[in-house]
């Protein structure tokens, strides 16, 4: 029981109707490794006008020798019709964003960088991001 509601675990994965109501059906949505990551993945979808809960925040306590995915923090939305938007947008928002594969020349000494340094190797100069996101 929790806040006066009790959860009775669906027979569908993921699932929990809240009261025994047919219509009160929350749907887990995403697993995340830390509390920040499901922070982040609640704002995202109540910014986007889904509601949703955050559950087990407080679980990390528990790992110890069990595997912590048992554990993490999970967010749940609140209505069964947003479950399939709210995994398009939790793998917008997770998505790692494509890495920088074109080297960049050093407008100090002209040696050509992996475009995974954003320091020269040989002299020591910026690549210019810096003055770049300085200016913005």
């Amino acid at each position: 029981m929790r806040g006066g509601t009790r959860e009775c675990e669906s027979p569908r994965s993921g699932q929990t109707a809240l009261g025994g109501t047919a219509g009160a059906v929350v749907i887990r949505v995403y697993t995340a490794q830390t509390i920040t990551m499901a922070g982040n993945v609640q704002n995202v979808l109540e910014a986007n006008g889904i509601p949703c809960v955050l559950r087990n925040e407080f679980l990390s306590a528990c790992f110890g020798g069990l595997p912590p995915i048992q554990f993490g923090p999970e967010v749940w939305v609140a209505n069964d019709a947003d479950a399939e938007r709210a995994r398009q947008l939790i793998a917008e928002a997770t998505k790692a964003p494509a890495p920088k594969t074109e080297p960049w020349r050093c407008r100090h000494c002209g040696e050509e960088v992996d475009a995974i340094f954003a320091q020269c190797w040989h002299c020591g100069a910026r690549s210019g991001l810096d003055e770049l996101l300085q200016a913005y």
